[in-house]
């Protein structure tokens, strides 16, 4: 579900890093990568096609997620979102709306009943 990417941040040049790659080989391979311009980015590469069911299973992978799309998405605001898709992005947009939602009602109760005592 997570990988390694490689991304130059000047020229959008992107690369998965293998699993099983060292950091030796990743030299070897990429030996300009140590300049500024070059990211390690820890990513969520494959997802299960049901977001509700992983916000059950593994809120912390969901919410990594959440904010790996949206991420993208403001980034990408300049070139017109091409980068994410549109469905995964208002899918997670009413998830986190309802998370948010029932963290007020959950706060609210607690300070009416605060205000009762």
């Amino acid at each position: 579900m997570f990988a390694i990417r490689l991304r130059n941040t000047m020229l959008g040049e992107i690369h998965w890093l293998h699993q099983d790659l060292t950091m030796y080989q990743v030299e070897e391979k990429y030996p300009n990568f140590q300049s500024e311009d070059w990211r390690f980015e820890l990513r969520i590469r494959y997802i299960h096609s049901d977001l509700h069911n992983l916000y059950d299973k593994d809120r912390n992978t969901f919410l990594y997620y959440y904010e790996q799309v949206k991420n993208d998405y403001l980034e990408d605001e300049g070139k017109g979102n091409e980068g994410v898709d549109q469905d995964t992005a208002i899918q997670l947009a009413c998830i986190e709306i309802k998370r948010m939602f029932k963290v007020s009602l959950y706060s609210l109760y607690f300070i009416v009943y605060a205000v009762a005592l």
